[in-house]
């Protein structure tokens, strides 16, 4: 009943802010500014307006259709260096970021993204790239969705998202082990024929560490392996790479000194709100979206986050 009413509630919003199109008014208050959105996967578990669905249905194809078009029709897509090197005092620019490595991004998103000529950069976790191993979060999800681990499990990749270093070796050995025994059948990230494709057709790709592991929990000689592991590899396939978002947004000043000494030019954190060309480079603010989002919601999400951020 509570996720009906928050539901409704931000549609309502929503819906208010977009009749008197405070989108464009946005657009207006502002000369410069940069719009970064952050998404994931199209599973039905990551994406729902009332209750869950299953971890590995996908669904929304229509709906991440308009909010492409949506952008394309109010925005600019640009890359971060179109957007940072340009001396226009004029832009209203916006870029598309799928965190992961997911198939279904190759499978819907790609012809979307082609459809309205957007941009768009694909964050690859390249330890389970050509194979059938799902990340740890996913599994957990898998796993309490089948019933075979507890739904307590739920809690860990939630807190993990805050900062709190709660995958030991326990609790990793114990989730991989059962999923192991699941025999899963289908990929559910991109492998390498299909990241070169992306980047054939004039995407992106940068890096997202080789495992996925939150910096912030690993010294800095592991943190340097897992991201020169991870850009040595999506070099092979589209060099140079000269991007990084963090696992789980999370980043402190070792990785950022790493990420210089590597020479990768633009980070991306989780942090919500709205880049100016005054932006820390290595530190650029994302808005989370759901493939589900109406754009009643989005333009909910823009309204609050440019009151919220925007200097």
């Amino acid at each position: 009943m509570l996720n009906t009413i928050k539901y409704l509630l931000k549609e309502s919003v929503g819906f208010v802010l977009r009749v008197f199109r405070v989108h464009v008014l946005i657009k207006k208050l502002s000369k410069n500014f940069y719009l970064v959105f952050n998404y994931h996967s199209f599973s039905k578990y990551n994406n729902y307006k009332v209750k869950r669905g299953s971890i590995l249905e996908t669904g929304y194809r229509d709906n991440f259709d308009k909010q492409i078009k949506f952008y394309n029709k109010h925005f600019e897509f640009s890359y971060p260096e179109d957007f940072f090197e340009s001396k226009s005092t004029n832009q209203h620019s916006v870029l598309i970021t799928f965190d992961d490595g997911y198939k279904d991004n190759y499978d819907i998103a790609l012809p979307l993204l082609q459809k309205h000529n957007a941009k768009a950069i694909f964050f690859i976790v390249t330890a389970l790239t050509d194979t059938k191993d799902m990340l740890m979060h996913d599994k957990i999800r898998l796993l309490a969705e089948q019933k075979k681990i507890s739904k307590d499990y739920l809690d860990i990749p939630n807190k993990v998202n805050k900062g709190e270093n709660l995958y030991d070796k326990k609790v990793l050995d114990k989730v991989s082990s059962i999923f192991v025994e699941q025999n899963i059948k289908e990929r559910s990230l991109m492998n390498t024929e299909e990241l070169i494709e992306l980047c054939a057709k004039g995407f992106k790709v940068g890096v997202h560490t080789h495992n996925h592991n939150p910096l912030i929990f690993l010294n800095k000689e592991t943190q340097y392996s897992e991201i020169k592991t991870c850009m040595d590899f999506l070099n092979e396939i589209h060099s140079p790479v000269k991007y990084i978002a963090y696992p789980n947004g999370l980043v402190n000043d070792n990785a950022i000194e790493i990420c210089q000494e590597l020479k990768l030019e633009y980070g991306f954190t989780t942090q919500n709100g709205y880049n100016t060309k005054e932006q820390e480079r290595l530190k650029i603010k994302r808005i989370g979206i759901n493939m589900s989002d109406s754009l009643n919601v989005i333009v909910l999400k823009l309204f609050f986050n440019f009151f919220k951020n925007i200097k």
